[in-house]
């Protein structure tokens, strides 16, 4: 290849053909010294210095011949010509060439020998660069769109996340520290670390901790924080467990060239985030770490991932039948969630520890007492670390706090007490945080909290939650209403995680009259939160234990909430909506108006909840075809949903025919198909569904 000269003033240069690596650094040569403060537009006309773009190239071919520079394009004295012998005009309008500049030194008028040939190639170079880097961009959001953020362990949303008190949970806190900094030189080392224990063992608030200290000293490599009480749908999903996983590891600067491979293969396979966990775990994990292997020492790397609360990781309910079926497809994403950590740690190339927090359910159990038995170190949380000490020590450094905060006696809280309240918790964690923010976390005074907590105990501690159960059960008639605040509870339950619903919109589907929130539920707040800090709503219900108390109808006994009593609950607040037209009650500050909850709350749910025994007027039908842009589809559920109860073939309910009637009428005045006469009469023997009756087929027009 003949290449000389290619920034020379020489005039009778042939180019045969150029190395894409020559003319990338000869360009870097040229735009660093100072030719670079001439951008070049862009996509569109961004302008983009080369130095913004330079980045490892791909392999290119071995050589790009171009043809041969003719003799008359070659640079003239005042100018570069282009093939049709034009000059090369600079940005400033003038013909002079854009010359090498160095700081300090005019420019020469010809100080280059680059021919259209040569800068066609350069071109060629920033365009590749320029298009590799937008393909890495749009990776990247490719990826951030398909993580959950939530989960990770220092995001906002887990900003109130439990933690362990200073001077508690030592020991077992040692034992993990331990393992993570210690383990390989164990004489038979094992890559998982599976953490169990009852619920309200403090499991969570023991992750978090052991996540915070190594966060500090650089080992945390990853984390992925399920939670069935956050209401964050994709918390309680494993679909975005993986990709959640390689998003943090390529923030790594020290685990060299990740970020690239991972990017390309997401550029590569787009579609990756729909597939199985096993292969999103090969393509974003395991491949890109083989193709680094070598590049920098894994002894720098950071050390672990974690995962917590695999057992609060639901399956697709949509997809499921029957309460059995959602229970064993519960079991198999358990199962698929701890066989791709199986996978990983058997990898030769995947350098990482995992540590597995997890209630000891029969699936999850059963699998690290199994299929990977051999390479996992459990750790269970029972007597073992004592609990009862670590309590105390919880309950005299909050009740210090009171004592200073309300400027109470030294001796408010007896030791005999606390150690009634030590004995009553029975080693777990839940109950004494439940306590110390029933105590704290309302108006009345402490000492008289602390007396009622007291009197709350149960005689019969035979069952393992009895304890437990008494607290909660307490607290639930703390409201002027418990019966109501539970339905409320189950509720907000049901709709922030079946529905997908936003909680100021739940607040406004709920309330009849403005503060009902906090009048039923304001001296609840020691089991749900009910504002985000900034006076926005979101309800956030502490700990999981509290929804098993209340779907257990043995354990909440009278205050239990039947589905069918939730639904007819359900049913009454959409009619009454109906009714008034829209939200009982909106807040002057609320961040959505009314049209946005009749779209996204009371609209979505008319299928489910009208129910035709009540009584209807012309004006609810028309209000409600008229509220929204109601869609062929909505006229057609409707049509079916309110005769779907109409007892027999020869008498319709009088909401029936209203309903009937008038969305007929809304069709025919849109020129839609409409059922006829016959069609009619068939349906009082045999009840259309959805997909056979004969109403606003797509795209015909009567």
């Amino acid at each position: 290849m003949e290449a000389k000269g290619l920034f020379a003033g020489a005039q009778n240069v042939t180019v045969t053909e150029v190395n894409l690596n020559n003319v990338a650094g000869a360009y870097h040569d040229y735009r660093s010294s100072g030719g670079g403060r001439h951008h070049r537009r862009l996509n569109g006309g961004h302008t983009t210095s080369y130095n913004s773009l330079c980045r490892p190239l791909p392999s290119p071919p071995p050589a790009i011949p171009l043809p041969s520079t003719p003799t008359n394009a070659l640079p003239a004295a005042n100018g570069i010509t282009s093939k049709q012998g034009a000059p090369h005009r600079t940005p400033n309008g003038s013909s002079n060439p854009p010359a090498r500049l160095t700081p300090g030194r005019p420019r020469s008028p010809v100080s280059t020998g680059m021919g259209s040939s040569h800068i066609e190639t350069l071109n060629y170079v920033e365009r590749n660069t320029y298009q590799r880097d937008d393909r890495y961009r749009q990776s990247l959001d490719h990826l951030v769109d398909n993580i959950a953020v939530g989960a990770i362990h220092d995001s906002a949303e887990r900003s109130d996340a439990p933690k362990c008190h200073p001077a508690t949970r030592r020991a077992v806190q040692e034992d993990i520290l331990g393992w993570i900094r210690r383990g390989d030189s164990d004489p038979n080392p094992r890559k998982v670390l599976y953490i169990s224990g009852p619920a309200g063992a403090g499991k969570t608030a023991i992750a978090g901790t052991v996540s915070d200290i190594c966060q500090k000293d650089g080992s945390l490599a990853a984390t992925f924080y399920f939670s069935a009480s956050s209401g964050s749908p994709d918390r309680q999903s494993k679909r975005l467990l993986v990709s959640t996983l390689a998003y943090q590891l390529i923030q790594h600067k020290s685990i060299d060239r990740l970020k690239e491979e991972v990017l390309t293969a997401i550029h590569e396979d787009p579609v990756v985030f729909k597939k199985r966990l096993d292969q999103q775990l090969k393509a974003l994990i395991l491949d890109p770490l083989r193709k680094i292997a070598g590049r920098s020492d894994p002894k720098t790397w950071p050390k672990v991932i974690l995962i917590d609360a695999v057992d609060e990781c639901d399956a697709d309910l949509d997809k499921v039948k029957s309460r059995k079926d959602a229970r064993r497809a519960r079991e198999d994403t358990h199962r698929e969630i701890l066989s791709v950590v199986e996978e990983a740690v058997k990898d030769p190339s995947f350098p990482f520890r995992i540590i597995v927090v997890s209630r000891p359910e029969p699936a999850i159990h059963t699998f690290f007492a199994t299929t990977i038995a051999g390479t996992t170190f459990k750790l269970f949380l029972d007597d073992k670390y004592n609990p009862d000490a670590d309590i105390a020590l919880f309950f005299q450094a909050k009740f210090a706090e009171i004592r200073r905060r309300y400027n109470l006696p030294a001796d408010w809280v007896s030791r005999d007490a606390i150690m009634m309240l030590v004995g009553q918790a029975s080693g777990q964690f839940i109950y004494a945080s439940t306590v110390i923010r029933f105590i704290e976390g309302t108006a009345c005074h402490p000492q008289e909290q602390l007396k009622r907590i007291l009197e709350w105990r149960h005689l019969d501690d035979s069952e393992p939650f009895a304890i437990l159960d008494a607290l909660y059960m307490g607290i639930l008639q703390t409201s002027p209403n418990p019966h109501l605040a539970v339905k409320w509870l189950s509720v907000i339950h049901l709709l922030r995680e079946s529905h997908r619903t936003g909680d100021h919109l739940i607040k406004a589907f709920l309330e009849t009259t403005p503060g009902e929130t906090e009048y039923l539920l304001g001296d609840m707040t020691s089991l749900l939160g009910l504002s985000d800090g900034q006076g926005q709503t979101r309800f956030h219900f502490y700990h999981k234990s509290l929804l098993d108390f209340l779907g257990d109808p043995k354990r909440s006994a009278r205050l239990h909430v039947s589905v069918q009593s939730r639904r007819w609950f359900l049913e009454d607040r959409w009619y009454l909506i109906l009714k008034h037209r829209g939200p009982q009650v909106v807040s002057p500050n609320a961040p959505y108006s009314s049209q946005d909850f009749l779209d996204q709350c009371f609209h979505r749910w008319y299928s489910k909840l009208l129910d035709t025994s009540r009584d209807f007027a012309k004006s609810d039908a028309e209000w409600w075809l008229s509220s929204k842009q109601q869609t062929s589809q909505d006229c057609r559920e409707m049509f079916v949903h309110v005769h779907a109860n109409c007892p027999s073939w020869y008498k319709c309910l009088p909401a029936c025919k209203i309903w009937r009637r008038e969305i007929i009428r809304h069709c025919k005045a849109k020129s839609w198909t409409v059922p006829g006469s016959r069609e009619l009469l068939r349906d009082r023997f045999r009840k259309y569904d959805i997909t056979t009756l004969p109403l606003l087929a797509p795209l015909r027009r009567r």
